[in-house]
Order: structure tokens, then sequence, then C-alpha cells
């Protein structure tokens, strides 16, 4: 039986028939018709994301990357349609040609059926070049509507802080408006820093729109938009992504709606931005992850905790939370010393006995889990084997064959599960756990292998340098 993967992509201007959610379901139910096995590690889905460039599709990339692994982990990719795969009809046929030639992986669209013959590799070139101009003249006409709808004075997008939304028209929000007033008197006239007012703002309890606390980096692009002297600007950045497209595909509107700040006001907090940008000196770290990396989580506010180099030879661990203004408590500690301080711990429990949680570890997939989908994948060959002899598809000779194959696979599936001992599958395996801490301790492994065995067995590390507090998540290692 042949496995599959998912690929699912949704562009931020399409409908709710295009949702990730409505992809998914059809996929999965086409999978299930036609004997599929899908591993749930191996649905990719890029969301608000457009199809047009590949290198922009991080999951499309991760799929690609992973397709080329031995042995290869599926057979097929399962898309929506061939738009979903690429709308640029060079990336289509590169990376179509490198999964069928090199990992023996074919595409297939759910909803345009093509056979294995030479009228379908020009109908499938059609409806990809259909596809790619649909996505040039896309572009052309968005922006179109946003110089019309911007001319008009309307709004799209998300409504800025400080604003409310009227008959498609910004109108001032009161309750928010002072608040945004009040940041650029801090960042311009006090001379507060953005990591000062983010933090000025939490200690008094002041919430976004969402009830979230303030960071730096919202803040920061509340003080960059000129949407507060009265601007509208559009094409800003591409779907949701955080990283701003070229100035010059900007769109600005001036006088488009009231104001909360004068407009010198304003190009004075981008003066300062600037200044404070060639002031700072930004040192290039060497791109070093380390055996921790991505477990370590701060007591105080459940912040991740990143590293650091510190006079370029001490590495040091702190709250990320701390550093955007959310996180009130200070949590730094040396790589040196948490080290030591886990090694101990893992130890201490040890001795005491672990208390594990059977955690759904999503960079694992057990034997047991496997077994389990494919025995619901038997019940569902004896339905479409009834099925297809009540609809007189097969006689009576084909259907008794089917049911002696697929009852030959459940036996021997029952066989497989039988000889797992289930017991052993809840069981924190201590003598497992004791050699995997002697393999962290050794310098046998790189950081990346230390932090992949890591990640088998434990969940999160959550620390507090300031309460010299320490707790390991465990995962049952069965």
């Amino acid at each position: 039986m042949e496995r599959a993967a998912l690929y699912i992509r949704v562009s931020t201007d399409e409908q709710t028939e295009y949702s990730p959610d409505a992809q998914k379901k059809q996929l999965i139910d086409y999978a299930k018709k036609n004997n599929y096995i899908v591993d749930y590690n191996y649905i990719f889905s890029d969301e608000g994301i457009s199809g047009r460039k590949a290198e922009k599709r991080p999951e499309f990339m991760r799929m690609i990357s992973i397709a080329k692994t031995k042995p290869k982990p599926f057979d097929v990719i399962l898309v929506h349609r061939f738009d979903r795969f690429a709308r640029n009809r060079e990336d289509s046929v590169v990376y179509k040609s490198l999964l069928r030639k090199d990992c023996e992986i074919k595409v297939i669209s759910i909803t345009e059926q093509l056979e294995d013959d030479k009228f379908s590799i020009i109908l499938e070139a059609m409806l990809e070049a259909m596809a790619e101009y649909y996505s040039l003249n896309l572009a052309d006409e968005v922006k179109k509507g946003m110089f019309e709808k911007a001319n008009r004075g309307e709004h799209s997008g998300t409504v800025p802080l400080g604003y409310r939304l009227v008959k498609k028209r910004l109108e001032l929000d009161n309750n928010y408006s002072l608040i945004v007033k009040e940041i650029f008197e801090l960042f311009v006239d006090k001379n507060y820093s953005i990591l000062d007012i983010s933090r000025y703002l939490n200690n008094k309890n002041i919430k976004t729109k969402n009830n979230t606390m303030f960071n730096t980096r919202g803040l920061k692009y509340i003080i960059q938009n000129p949407c507060y002297y009265g601007a509208h600007r559009y094409n800003y950045r591409e779907g949701t992504r955080n990283i701003a497209n070229d100035k010059q595909d900007w769109i600005i509107v001036e006088n488009s709606h009231v104001p909360i700040i004068s407009k010198e006001i304003w190009h004075k907090a981008q003066e300062k931005i600037y200044l404070n940008k060639l002031m700072s000196t930004p040192v290039k770290k060497p791109v070093q992850k380390y055996w921790l990396s991505g477990l370590l989580r701060c007591k105080h506010c459940g912040g991740s905790m990143s590293s650091t180099i510190i006079q370029n030879k001490y590495v040091s661990y702190y709250c990320i939370n701390r550093k955007n203004g959310i996180c009130s408590t200070p949590n730094n500690i040396s790589l040196n010393k948490i080290e030591k301080i886990i090694f101990e711990t893992m130890e201490n429990d040890l001795k005491r006995g672990i208390n594990a949680k059977r955690i759904s570890n999503n960079n694992v997939i057990s034997e047991l889990e496997v077994l389990e989908n494919r025995l619901k994948i038997i019940n569902r060959k004896y339905d479409l084997a009834n099925k297809a002899f009540l609809a007189e598809i097969d006689t009576l000779n084909e259907y008794k064959i089917k049911k002696q194959l697929i009852k030959k696979e459940e036996n021997e599936i029952h066989q497989k599960l039988n000889s797992i001992n289930k017991n052993d599958l809840t069981k924190f395996d201590t003598i497992k756990l004791q050699n995997n801490i002697k393999l962290l301790k050794s310098c046998e492994l790189t950081q990346q292998e230390k932090n992949k065995l890591l990640r088998t067995f434990v969940d999160k590390i959550v620390i507090s340098s300031r309460e010299k507090y320490i707790k390991v998540h465990y995962y049952f290692i069965g």
C-alpha cells in the first residue's frame, strides 16, 4: 500500500473553499478512498503565502528536503489542485522532475485527474500555464483595487491600534488613540527606548486590542506606521509574513483619515529610529545551535530562552519575552552552568523516580501508532470490497480472493500488535535514560545530534535563575 504526503497552500486572498482545513479534509478523504496511508508527520501547509516562488514557501521546501531522504518517506504527494503545488511553470517542472526522477515520487492533483499518457503531459502544462497567468494577473488586479479603495478613502487590511472601522473608513477609537499618542510622546519627547516603552505599558497593565501585552516588535511597527499622521499605507508586506516589501512597492495615500499625531512628530520618530540604527554596531554572531536550543522555558512567563554570545566567548541563555519587554523578571544563565544543573537534575530524578507524561512527540511516530493506523485502513478495505461486490463491480470469486488477502494482512498486523508489550510503551526506561545522559555528557555527538537525542525524551526544561529553580518535563521512553 502506497504512502502519501499532503501539501496544502492558501493565499490570503483565497476563499473559504480553499481554506487549510477544507483542503486537508478533501485530501484525507481522497487518500482513504484510494488506499493511501497518510503519515500525519508528512502534512505540509503554507498559509497566507503566495505560490509564485518555491523558495518563499518554507513548508514546501521542507517537504522537498524530506522527499530526498533515503529510503523515501512517501510515494506520492497529494495536492488539491496543481496550482497549489506551484503557480510558476519553472518551479513546477524543476520540482516535479526532481521528485519523479530522483525520488520516484509522483505529484497527484485530486481535482484534476490525469492519466500517464502523452496528452496528459500537454494538459498538465496547460493547467500550470493558466495558473501562472492567473497569479500574475491577480497581483495586478489586487494593486489596482488597492489604489481605487485608497483614493476613495477606504481602508483594507488590519485596523491599526487607535482606530475602528466604520463603513470601510477609519475613525478614532478613543479607548486606544490616547495610548498611541502617549507612545509617540514617550519615544520622541521623553527619549524612551522602544524596550522602555514596552515595559512602561506592561507595568501599567495596558493591553493591546487583542488583550495581549505589548512587545518591542509591535511597538516599532506602530511607530513606523504612517497611518498615525493620517496616511493610508497598502502593500506594506505580503500575506501574514513579518517581512516588509520594498518601499517602491508600497502604496501611500496622504490625508485619508483623521490623524492621531502630526506629520512632524512622525518624521522625528523615523529620524530617531534611523539614528539608533546607525549608532548601533551589529556584531555578526556565528550561527550556532546548541544542544538545549528550543527546549528551555522561562518559569515566570513561559517564554522561550534564547542563546547569545558574550564577549565573543561565553554563551548565555536569556528570556526572549524579557528582551521584548513582556516578562518583568530577569532570567539569565550561562550555558556551562545550566548544563551542569540539568545533568544533576536528571541524575537526581533517576534516583527519586521519573514522573513522566505520555506526550505526543511530533518528531516521532511509534510502531504502535503505525500498526493501529494500518488496522483502521483494513476496516476501510473490507468496506470497499463489500461495496464493490454489491455494486456488481467484482464477481463472487474476485470478492472472495480480495477478502482472503485483506484477512491475511489483518492477521499479520494483529501478530505484530501482540508481539509489542504495551506495558513497556507506558513505562519510563531508566536504563535508556542513563545511557542517554552518558551520551549527552560525552564528546561523541555533535550539538545537533545531542539536541535531537534530548528531544526524544524531554518535552521542555523550565528554569528560573533568580529562584534557582529547574524542572525537566519528560516523555515516556518506550
